[in-house]
């Protein structure tokens, strides 16, 4: 094995954010946000070897190489109003100054993204020319795109494409609005934005359709990793096949270590080794029990039984990595809450195309027959043998294959049972009447988490699309201990309050409480339940105040 061919190669990035005249305060403020999270992105998660230039374009100001280049050839208004306010550096805490309060006295200029564009290939052309070893190019335009570019004959469009690809150049748009047939986005932006896409130099994301975008940006990109080659045992056929995880927890000690840490004499941060002692209980303060003179042991009862190395292996079980089908069941008759565990992606070896095509046949036919396949999953050598369940999942895309999901199936001792009153007696007091039915309806309709809009429904807290608020939280509490900026608990709990996400996951948005509290107070005045009951009283003491005040009786509607 290579490993030096398997290590990441560094990346140069280029983030190109527009302040221009067709942003609004609130606009421009988002697309510094989201520039200003690339890059503590980059600070926290990027490679020592990385490095980041910064451009804005739509300035007063006009300061580019290009720009030079034209001005000393008697031409002014080429690649004019783009500051380069960052040229290619490494990562340090200089990038959490890139932006200040100064950058608003550049804004107003007029914003051409595609002479944004050229000036960011020119730089990162200049940079492949004397970089040793060679780095992944990446540019990322942040901005509304409502300032129209100059027009862009078919020729000049053909060698921006080109010059892109000869780089192996990945171009990034970030929109604030998202590209449709019906936007307001000068025709001229759009086209060269959707045919950059379409020519596979570009990808277009809409920082619109989420909650927070910016907060997002923020996140750690972890490439999937393959959890091992299987081959999937079908009586004698073996099909090559390999299992991704598909869902795994992030927690705070993946991301940063917060122990293991000892400050030495001269104040310097250093690493700590821990080492276990064991005593005798009887004994808390004599000498420490010898690794030879330990004895495993099995509890059973008031008893130990000692067990040897021989007997441990014994027990354990333990196998080669093996997957084999067992059988298919109803998919229904395997309840979503009977899964254990986190998700893998079962996909078919990408160089065997008989791998693929057998694949592709059973996921299919399993999904036209309602059912999901059983394996017994071994998945690394010497580990505990699982049943688990394959759920076929079809492709809705060209060049991705049909693939299954698997889950893990729990044993009879991974269960358990809980004890009910039976239903059978069940007082009619408790049996809900059929206005208390329909108030629970109005509750569910009122607070629905899809909205209907032009152009298609808009999702509301999708929680697979928003960072974590935890570590997001931890990413502000670094950000000012790096600056030098206090971190006092009272200042850390307002910045983790003002943000969007924690906002969205703290409680209902204003609109659906809105919409569905009269229905609450009615369900909680009609159940007297506590705590929701004085509210309801409210409500309705409200709602006949109205009705007194007018003459003709009002019906207080939520506000959409």
């Amino acid at each position: 094995i290579c490993f030096e061919a398997m290590a990441p190669k560094a990346e140069s990035v280029v983030i190109l954010a527009d302040v221009g005249r067709k942003l609004s305060d609130d606009a421009a403020r988002e697309v510094l946000d989201i520039a200003q999270s690339i890059l503590k992105n980059k600070l926290f998660y990027g490679w020592k070897t990385d490095s980041v230039s910064v451009v804005l374009f739509g300035t007063t100001t006009s300061k580019n190489a290009l720009y030079d280049d034209m001005i000393q050839e008697g031409i002014s208004d080429q690649y004019e109003n783009i500051l380069v306010l960052k040229y290619p550096t490494g990562l340090d805490t200089s990038l959490l100054t890139t932006f200040d309060d100064d950058d608003a006295k550049l804004r107003g200029g007029k914003s051409d993204y595609l002479d944004a564009l050229v000036v960011a290939l020119d730089m990162l052309t200049k940079r492949s020319q004397v970089e040793k070893p060679a780095s992944r190019k990446k540019m990322i335009i942040i901005s509304n795109f409502m300032d129209s570019i100059k027009e862009v004959d078919e020729d000049f469009r053909g060698q921006i494409v080109q010059g892109l690809k000869n780089l192996s150049c990945e171009v990034e748009l970030v929109t604030l609005d998202p590209f449709s047939a019906i936007s307001a986005h000068p025709p001229v932006n759009r086209d060269l934005a959707l045919h950059l896409e379409s020519t596979s130099v570009a990808s277009i994301a809409c920082a619109g359709d989420f909650e927070d975008y910016p907060a997002l940006r923020e996140v750690k990109k972890v490439s999937p990793f393959a959890s091992g080659k299987h081959n999937l045992q079908i009586l004698g056929l073996q099909i090559p096949v390999t299992l991704y995880k598909k869902v795994t927890g992030t927690a705070m000690s993946k991301n940063f270590k917060t122990s293991n840490f000892v400050r030495d004499e001269k104040g310097e941060m250093c690493s700590v080794k821990r080492e276990t002692e064991y005593h005798k209980v009887s004994d808390p303060d004599g000498a420490a029990i010898e690794k030879d003179a330990r004895v495993k042991a099995y509890p059973y009862g008031k008893d130990l039984i000692p067990i040897d190395e021989a007997t441990t292996s014994f027990l354990s079980q333990k196998e080669d990595k093996s997957l084999c089908l067992l059988g298919f069941k109803e998919r229904e008759s395997i309840p979503p809450w009977l899964y254990l565990g986190e998700p893998y992606v079962l996909v078919p070896e990408t160089k065997d195309k008989n791998s693929q095509k057998v694949i592709s046949s059973l996921v299919q036919a399993t999904e036209d027959e309602n059912q999901v396949a059983i394996v017994r999953l071994v998945v690394r050598a010497k580990s505990d043998p699982v049943i688990g369940a394959l759920l076929p999942l079809k492709s809705t895309e060209e060049d991705v294959p049909d693939c299954f999901v698997l889950k893990t199936l729990p044993f009879s001792e991974d269960i358990r049972e809980y004890q009910f009153a039976s239903f059978r007696d069940i007082p009619s007091k408790c049996i809900p009447s059929g206005e208390e039915l329909d108030l629970a309806k109005n509750i569910i309709e009122s607070m629905s988490l899809i909205q209907a809009r032009p152009g298609g429904d808009l999702e509301h807290l999708v929680p697979e699309s928003m960072a974590n608020p935890s570590i997001q939280n931890m990413h502000s509490y670094l950000v000012g201990k790096l600056l030098g900026k206090s971190t006092d608990g009272d200042k850390m709990k307002a910045t983790r309050e003002n943000s969007k996400n924690f906002e969205a996951l703290a409680g209902p948005s204003k609109r659906l409480a809105c919409q569905a509290k009269p229905f609450v107070a009615k369900l909680a005045k009609k159940v007297k339940l506590g705590g929701t009951a004085n509210e309801g009283e409210e409500e309705v003491k409200t709602e006949e105040k109205v009705k007194a005040e007018n003459e003709v009786p009002v019906e207080i509607k939520p506000e959409p």
